[in-house]
């Protein structure tokens, strides 16, 4: 009985706390139930509250598909009419694969708007809060640590929309003394099957993976997202300017997903033609894959991003033209040793530690043994 006395102030409490900010909570929630699936468009929860009572809710769920707002509408129907709609992103205002949000929000009578972040796209930034504030209806931005949590969830997306590139992620799996491979190149396996297994669900939330030639040639990769219930296969993508992988690679010839073959104007790729097989011809006049071009052509084609898994040579260049958003690495408890095993950073690397690239917003996680480490990286545009 003095259990039970105890309790009912504090489930009081959680009754009374249902108010904007656990409402915008809620909506984020539903936001992350989003996945790569939604790109090239960002994840985006909304739900509709009528007397403290959630009548309609939503999540964006696939690129093509109703946006959150439209699913909590629908749900909603009428009872919209007076309604809060809690929304993670501002509504749209234009006219794309579906109706602009912000008309349909007006339309249903809704009588107030709260929402986390303002679009990052300049063309359509405060345009869609212009309309609904026109219509009368009142709106309020919720506050930064919201917008932080968002910002987060779609850094990819915004990324993407602002650079017209893709967000780039260089995972690594090392030992404690920085190797990805010994004396005889042997690398399987240095991390551990946790380590391997988030490995797989980052592949999981990324448009594209993208090797090289020297990868392919040392470890006949799939690339390939294993996770039980899977239903999204990365774009693969190979670096092979002069065609010295074998036709004959896993990665050509998978029967799931696609793979992106990057090699030089001119060059015969018949033996390397699959119904998984598609080709990028780079028309630059040096040795290599212009990366630059490469990374524009692939924003081109909505890629948002992108997680770069190959070895320390290829890794240098892309941290030298700083091309690298986040770095994520996989640190296990090993010692390697050796002058003459494979290093993490490889290529020509820094003279000087003032232009070596900073990581800074550092996030440490332990995987059993492991200890995987993410962090921002400094771009170049």
């Amino acid at each position: 009985m003095t259990l039970k006395i105890l309790l009912r102030p504090i489930m009081r409490v959680k009754i009374m706390m249902k108010n904007d900010e656990y409402y915008i909570n809620y909506a984020l929630k539903l936001a992350k139930k989003g996945g790569i699936k939604t790109s090239p468009n960002p994840k985006v929860g909304a739900i509709i509250v009528k007397n403290d009572i959630i009548v309609g809710a939503g999540y964006h769920k696939e690129y093509g598909g109703p946006h959150a707002e439209a699913l909590a509408l629908k749900m909603a129907g009428k009872k919209a009419k007076g309604a809060t709609c809690y929304v993670t992103l501002e509504p749209c205002s234009h006219f794309g694969k579906t109706p602009p949000c912000a008309d349909a929000l007006i339309a249903a009578g809704i009588k107030r708007l709260v929402y986390i972040s303002d679009d990052p796209n300049p063309k359509v930034s405060g345009k869609g809060i212009g309309k609904i504030k026109s219509a009368g209806i009142s709106v309020l931005k919720s506050d930064d640590n919201f917008e932080k949590k968002e910002h987060e969830l779609n850094k990819a997306w915004r990324y993407y929309i602002v650079n017209k590139r893709p967000f780039v992620t260089l995972k690594m799996g090392v030992s404690l003394d920085g190797k990805i491979a010994t004396t005889t190149h042997e690398s399987k396996w240095i991390t551990s099957e946790k380590s391997r297994h988030d490995v797989q669900k980052l592949r999981s939330r990324v448009a594209a993976i993208l090797t090289t030639a020297d990868t392919v040639i040392a470890d006949d990769p799939e690339l390939t997202c294993r996770l039980k219930n899977n239903t999204h296969q990365p774009l693969r993508i190979v670096l092979d300017a002069h065609l010295r992988t074998d036709p004959k690679s896993k990665i050509y010839h998978l029967p799931v997903g696609q793979t992106l073959l990057c090699t030089k104007a001119g060059n015969d790729i018949t033996n390397y033609k699959s119904p998984t097989t598609d080709f990028y011809f780079d028309e630059s006049d040096g040795e290599h894959v212009d990366i630059g071009k490469l990374l524009d052509y692939l924003g081109e084609k909505g890629i948002t991003s992108l997680m770069i898994e190959a070895g320390g040579r290829f890794a240098d260049v892309m941290l030298r033209n700083k091309y690298i958003n986040e770095i994520c690495w996989y640190i296990a408890p090993i010692i390697l040793g050796g002058g003459g095993s494979v290093s993490t950073e490889g290529g020509v690397g820094f003279e000087k530690i003032i232009d070596a690239p900073s990581i800074s917003d550092i996030k440490i996680t332990r995987l059993g043994e492991d200890i995987k480490i993410t962090g921002k990286c400094e771009v170049d545009i």
